[in-house]
């Protein structure tokens, strides 16, 4: 409500004040920001208040990347200077209105939010004096403080689930991306190799040094990584979900090559950490020894075609070389580490810059930034480019040609030319053919002239009956 000197005015005094305005993204991180302040405060007992927001934002620069921090300093700096100039405009209009009346547009504060402008003052000089390095450092004390006060709730998980149910983050890995709208480059194995000789060196020479440590910044797990998206195309959620097998001694490898995934479910395949367990990784069978096969399980909730079962596919590896299975047969065993989501958030946001920067020394010339995606992308160019639609979409995972054709670029009829620059591997048959009879059952609906023809009564001289026309 506004007031003029005190004393309660009409509507018509605040459509004559003329509030700043924030963007619709701005709005809901400032949202986003007093919320997970009040479920923090209210899990650890604690009354909310505009100081606990700010925490709140301190917690939050320390715990995410640096441009989200940045960007969440800048976005509570610009609210309370919106704040401070609508007050001004009010003061000038000769009338007294409350911090909360003079919100930007779009922005609503919560219910305990009840500060004065004295109080908001304060924060706000604060605020606007202090860096963002300065608010990181000073937010490391007290994110710890916090922790020990959810440990001492009970059991609420590893130390990784309690920063991020205190920093109010959803730091989750998200599979629903929205295809390209521009054109991928090509990715040869020679660009792939340049690219990892510029990865930062590290002491351990282990890609699972790491992960027993519970860190991300790990060189050689990134390079592991970066192999393994770019030989099969997997998801990033994928790579630490899937199993590498191979046929047992008396499986039939041409049944294994017709049904894979069936299989793997009659026990025709075992697992390769299961049945190298006593050999080691220098001493895996060569590639013409048994077919090997690729069981990868997808955490895609959605699917294009919801008639076909995704949740697992097969690649057959025909045809591989002995030192490319070796990345494969290492990255097989992260299924086996207990990796939570926010780890997986931070592996994968370190992988991928990484990645860009050594693109940018590499490739200085490249348009679009390289990162984990970029390589999933560079395997389903050569998959289009040189395979049928409903092939490709079995290798990549896809059940739609619509989401298909947001990956890679499509085969050039003019060109001629199907053989693929680098190895890829085969699809599974039963997987195609089931794409194709999906894909062949959607028809197009018959054109209304061609429908009302066909329900035109009988003219004299045909020989069908009308129950016979409508039967």
């Amino acid at each position: 409500m506004v007031q003029f000197k005190h004393t309660t005015v009409g509507d018509w005094a605040t459509e004559s004040i003329s509030r700043r305005r924030l963007s619709g993204s701005r709005c809901r991180l400032v949202s986003c920001i007093f919320n997970s302040a009040e479920e923090r405060c209210i899990a650890l007992g604690r009354e909310p208040s505009l100081a606990e927001a700010l925490l709140q934002l301190r917690i939050r620069i320390f715990a995410t990347g640096k441009l989200s921090g940045r960007t969440q300093l800048s976005t509570m700096r610009k609210l309370f200077s919106c704040m401070h100039s609508t007050r001004q405009v009010a003061e000038e209009a000769g009338l007294w209105i409350s911090p909360r009346e003079a919100a930007p547009t779009g922005v609503e504060f919560p219910d305990w939010f009840d500060e004065d402008w004295q109080a908001v003052e304060e924060e706000s000089t604060h605020l606007h004096r202090k860096t963002q390095s300065s608010l990181k450092r000073q937010a490391q004390g007290e994110l710890s403080a916090i922790i020990k006060e959810f440990q001492q709730l009970g059991d609420l998980g590893s130390e990784a689930d309690i920063v991020a149910q205190a920093v109010g983050v959803q730091m989750g890995v998200s599979d629903t991306r929205r295809p390209p709208q521009r054109r991928w480059e090509f990715i040869c194995a020679n660009m792939l190799n340049r690219l990892l000789e510029r990865f930062p060196r590290s002491k351990t020479n282990s890609p699972f040094s790491g992960l027993m440590k519970g860190k991300s910044a790990n060189p050689d797990l990134a390079k592991l990584l970066a192999t393994v998206t770019w030989l099969t195309g997997m998801r990033f959620c994928e790579v630490f979900n899937f199993k590498l097998m191979r046929p047992t001694p008396d499986a039939d490898v041409d049944s294994i090559r017709a049904s894979p995934l069936q299989a793997a479910e009659n026990g025709q395949l075992q697992d390769y950490l299961e049945s190298s367990a006593h050999r080691s990784e220098a001493n895996l069978p060569p590639s013409n020894e048994a077919v090997s096969i690729l069981i990868i399980k997808t955490a895609k909730a959605g699917l294009a075609s919801p008639g076909i079962d995704n949740r697992k596919r097969a690649l057959i590896l025909d045809g591989i070389e002995p030192q490319m299975l070796v990345p494969l047969a290492v990255a097989s065993s992260l299924r086996l580490f207990d990796i939570n989501e926010t780890q997986l958030h931070r592996i994968r946001n370190y992988t991928s810059c990484t990645m860009n920067r050594a693109s940018k020394i590499v490739f200085p010339s490249r348009s679009d930034p390289l990162t984990l995606h970029s390589m999933r992308h560079a395997f389903a160019d050569v998959a289009r480019a040189t395979l049928d639609p409903a092939a490709a979409a079995a290798l990549t995972g896809h059940t739609a040609t619509s989401t298909l054709r947001g990956y890679g670029r499509k085969r050039n009829s003019r060109t001629g030319s199907k053989q693929p620059s680098r190895w890829m591997p085969e699809p599974d048959g039963e997987r195609v053919e089931l794409l194709k009879s999906v894909w062949q059952a959607r028809q197009k609906p018959m054109p209304f002239s061609k429908r009302l023809n066909e329900l035109e009564p009988p003219q004299p001289g045909n020989n069908s009956t009308e129950s016979e026309l409508y039967s």
